[in-house]
Formats: structure tokens, sequence, C-alpha cells
């Protein structure tokens, strides 16, 4: 299923290298001092600058303000203490997951759990939601700052090639804010690429390049956030697509609103605004996502979990499915 996904944004990548101008910071590099390593950071800078540093289109492209010092030493430990604050937290995230009834096998279920009553459901429900979106934070940091003490510590690349991914994500007062800025832009070029600029090629032949630029973008995201289902042999459902449209349409409306008052969504109602659409709409794509198991799956080997060693023991009526599916 990684594979998959990684193969997808480095074919991405491989198209938008052909048509990009690199940026002096790795062009014009004297080659006569070139040495192994440098040509290996060199390479690995270029797989991985998923968000453009050093590369052209980059500078379009906003990164959240840096908070650590960029003194190597400095850089590296700081480094170190968010991924162990990330691990912790997303394997505690996993851990907590797998025991709430849907998620326990591969097989996977709803997060509405169709035996409780209604109020229960929907807590339940929201508490599922809410933890899976943590999840997906904290394991994607955990997995940056695990690059990025490799990039910096063993390639000796510069610290300003790694800031951070996230931005306070929930602090976002309208959508337009929080898919451009706040939450991650890793494969922001990637959904370009794939949906963004061939639909706006074909909008600018009716006058709409604008719309189908941001609908094509969501629609290729919609579309890779369902690949690891169909990746897994799970049969397809729109629900994701579905889910990256609304946010498409609802942004237009953020813009409609700004054209007609002058006045951008902001405040409290702009935030509002965003948690029903992340805390409400969200939830029918991640209850795609558990429905056919990815819940079930195990991220962090049993024997790297510290919450599996320190917690498990103390559960005397951890459900057995859970010790099944982490012994797996």
């Amino acid at each position: 299923m990684g594979l998959g996904l990684v193969s997808l944004t480095m074919f991405a990548k491989a198209l938008d290298f052909i048509f990009s101008t690199p940026t002096n910071n790795i062009d014009k590099q004297d080659r006569n001092t070139t040495t192994f390593m440098v040509a290996l950071s060199e390479a690995n800078t270029l797989m991985s600058t998923v968000r453009g540093i050093g590369i052209e289109h980059g500078k379009a492209i906003p990164l959240p303000p840096e908070t650590r010092s960029l003194e190597k030493r400095l850089f590296l430990k700081a480094t170190f203490f968010m991924f162990l604050r990330s691990y912790i937290l997303f394997d505690l995230l996993e851990f907590t997951l797998k025991l709430t009834p849907p998620l326990r096998t591969y097989k996977g279920g709803s997060i509405y759990v169709e035996s409780l009553p209604i109020p229960q459901r929907l807590i339940l429900a929201m508490f599922i939601h809410i933890s899976t979106g943590c999840f997906i934070i904290e394991v994607m940091q955990a997995a940056y700052f695990f690059a990025t003490l490799m990039g910096v510590g063993v390639l000796n690349q510069s610290p300003s090639l790694w800031p951070p991914i996230f931005y306070h994500p929930w602090q976002a007062e309208s959508l337009q804010e929080f898919w451009g800025k706040r939450w991650h832009q890793l494969l922001r070029r990637t959904f370009l690429i794939l949906g963004g600029y061939p639909c706006e090629w074909i909008g600018n032949k009716i006058g709409l390049g604008r719309v189908f630029l941001l609908f094509g973008t969501f629609l290729a995201s919609g579309l890779f956030h369902e690949l690891p289902c169909y990746l897994l042999r799970r049969s397809f459902d729109w629900r994701p697509p579905l889910f990256f449209l609304s946010q498409a349409l609802l942004i237009c409306l953020e813009r409609a609103w700004q054209a007609m008052t002058g006045k951008k969504i902001r405040g409290w109602w702009g935030r509002l605004w965003v948690y029903f659409s992340l805390l409400i709409l969200a939830q029918i794509l991640v209850d795609s996502w558990h429905s056919r198991g990815l819940g079930g799956g195990i991220v962090i080997h049993p024997r790297l979990s510290p919450s599996r060693h320190l917690i498990l023991p103390i559960l005397n009526d951890t459900p057995k499915s859970y010790n099944d599916s982490t012994n797996a």
C-alpha cells in the first residue's frame, strides 16, 4: 500500500522535474569537488523535497515558521525530542483506537456502532474520528522528523531544508487557510500535477480555469486518499473523493462570500465553519477507511510499541481480538 502511494508521488515528481527550473541550490555546485556524500545528499534532496524547497515552484508554497534553532546541534536535539513526542503519541492513539469495537480486526467496521444507543453511537463515532485525525498528524510528523534527522544528521543537509510541515491546523479560520497554509503541503504539488493543471487546461477553454484548477486538485486528492483501500483489494468507495470535492465547493462559497461582501471569513464564525467541515463532513471519509479495515492494520510492530508494553498488562479485560491482531 505504502509503496503504491510513494510510486504515484514519484511519478508526479518525475513529471514535475521535466518542466521545473532548479534553483542554484542544486544545479550549480562545482562538480569537480562533488563527493559521494554530496551527490547522495543532492539525490535525497530531489526525492524528498516534495514542497519544492530548492526548486523554482517551491517559492509559491507557504512554509510554517521555524521554531527550532538552525544551529545544527541544537536543531538535531530539538528534532529528536519532537520525533520522540510524536512517536509516543501516535503509538498511544493507535493502541487506543484498536480498543474500540470497529477497529479490532482487519475486516473493519463502521465507526457508527449500531448496537449502541444513538447518543453513545455518535459520541463514539466522534471520538474515533478525532483520534484518527490526530493519529494522522502525529504519524506524519514522526516520519518527517525521522527523515529530518537522517537528512541533517547523516547527509549533512542544511536545517533550513527541513521546516515544519504543520502550522497549528486547528487555528484555521477558513478552509482556504486550512488547506492552503496550515495543513501539510507535502502533496500539494502532486495533486496539482495529477489533477489541478490538467483540469485547468480544460477549464481555460470555457473561461473557468481557476475553478477547474481548484476542483481538479481536490479530485486528485480524493482519489489519492482512496488508493490505499484499492491497493488492499477493497471495493472502490466514492466517499473519499466526494469529501474532498465538497471542500472545493465550500472554498468556492468562501470566495463568493468575499466577492459579495468584500470581507474574508474570519474569527470564531470562520473557525466554526472549519470545524463543521472537519468534524462533521469529514466523518464520511474516516468511516469509509475504517469500514474497509484500514484501522486494523499494524503501524508499529508490537515489540516497538511503548503503549502495548506499559498499558496492555494493566488492562485485564483487553479484548482477545486485539491481542491476536497485534501478535499477527
